[in-house]
């Protein structure tokens, strides 16, 4: 069985593959298709899942679009998309395909609140801070520097930027250079099951 789990970006991306290969088993296999971008493929008990970004909220509906065409021609059934999940932050502002055959389509959409316990990016600050007193000074500071400096909120209009930027602050001071790899190693020792008693309602993604 085919499953997608779209998110707005790259951050969301990262996060939620990690999740997926921690907290549920799935494993990497390969790049991801084109029109959603980052984009991996990981696979688990013979089922594949893609994980890809549509870049923002506002590109959602027209990649949902596209991988509801995409099924309605697919030919086999290892090319048509039985489950579709999509994760998304709140904004403060049946199907039957070419070969003819009906087939089932489930659409599980989550929304993942702007209380501090849900978005993601704020969780893995939590955890980095409980494993490190030294981080957690960094976290505190940077979060301080973030809720002050724009006061006018010219550029972080919203508390999901707000979320964001708190969340590049540290990680621009863990890795300035930005190495991918050590990010990725910074990700891959977060207790991921532990998100599971902040944001319940991720257990449904254990249906894909």
């Amino acid at each position: 069985m085919n499953s997608v789990l779209l998110c707005e970006g790259s951050t969301d991306f990262a996060l939620l593959q990690y999740f997926m290969r921690k907290v549920y088993g799935w494993e990497d296999k390969e790049r991801g298709p084109g029109f959603l971008r980052p984009s991996r493929v990981l696979g688990k008990d013979g089922n594949k899942l893609v994980i890809g970004g549509t870049g923002g909220s506002s590109q959602i509906l027209s990649k949902l679009e596209k991988i509801v065409d995409n099924n309605f021609h697919s030919a086999y059934d290892t090319e048509y998309y039985h489950k579709i999940a999509i994760v998304t932050d709140r904004d403060e502002e049946g199907t039957e395909n070419g070969s003819k055959e009906e087939k089932t389509l489930g659409i599980l959409f989550l929304v993942i609140p702007f209380e501090e316990t849900g978005a993601l990016e704020t969780f893995l600050l939590k955890v980095i801070s409980n494993q490190d007193e030294y981080d957690k000074k960094i976290i505190e500071q940077g979060n301080r520097f973030v809720d002050q400096v724009d006061a006018e909120k010219r550029y972080l209009k919203s508390r999901r930027y707000i979320t964001k930027a708190k969340f590049d602050v540290y990680f621009s001071i863990r890795t300035p250079a930005a190495f991918f790899v050590e990010r990725q190693n910074i990700l891959k020792d977060v207790a991921w099951d532990g998100y599971m008693e902040i944001q319940d309602s991720f257990r449904e993604l254990e249906k894909l």
